[in-house]
């Protein structure tokens, strides 16, 4: 393995509580990957097959909503992204672009599974990181939701004439 993903992942936040062995041992089985500007990483509604670890760059999450796509989050330094289905099992629920120049690392299945039946203080400790992940996930998920629930309160409230009105 080269020194700069080990490196960058020894910068990042989220794995701060690994020490230096146990983070080249994370590191090392992992494929280094670079996506540019628009690239589609993981696509929405694939079948689980990998996980990324940012290290430098950024990933934009998107949903589809009502046939367009928004802006779930924005997965910089530091982020997972396609943890949820490698948990459950289910398909991709958001689709990751590249929003600039980005390098990952790459978390295949199979690692994934390894790692997720802990047993060692590695698995462990990347087990946390990935909960952490998956909560802040679900966090804005019930934030995004609360904001939908909102809009549709207040549009339930608007009489026929003052949609009219506001057409």
């Amino acid at each position: 393995i080269t020194a700069m993903p080990l490196e960058a992942a020894a910068a990042l936040p989220r794995l701060s509580t690994f020490r230096r062995e146990e983070l080249r041992s994370l590191v090392a089985p992992l494929r280094q990957i670079g996506l540019r500007r628009g690239e589609t990483a993981i696509g929405a509604g694939r079948p689980a097959a990998r996980c990324l670890l940012v290290l430098r760059g950024a990933l934009a999450l998107h949903f589809a909503h009502e046939g367009q796509q928004s802006v779930f989050a924005i997965i910089g330094p530091g982020g997972i992204a396609g943890e949820i289905a490698l948990l459950d099992g289910a398909p991709e629920p958001l689709t990751a672009l590249a929003r600039e120049d980005t390098l990952a690392l790459e978390i295949d299945k199979l690692t994934f599974d390894i790692l997720a039946r802990g047993g060692t203080t590695v698995a462990h400790k990347f087990l946390a990181a990935v909960t952490t992940s998956a909560t802040a996930v679900l966090r804005r998920a019930s934030a995004h939701l609360a904001r939908l629930e909102g809009a549709v309160q207040v549009a339930d409230t608007i009489t026929p004439i003052e949609r009219r009105e506001a057409s």
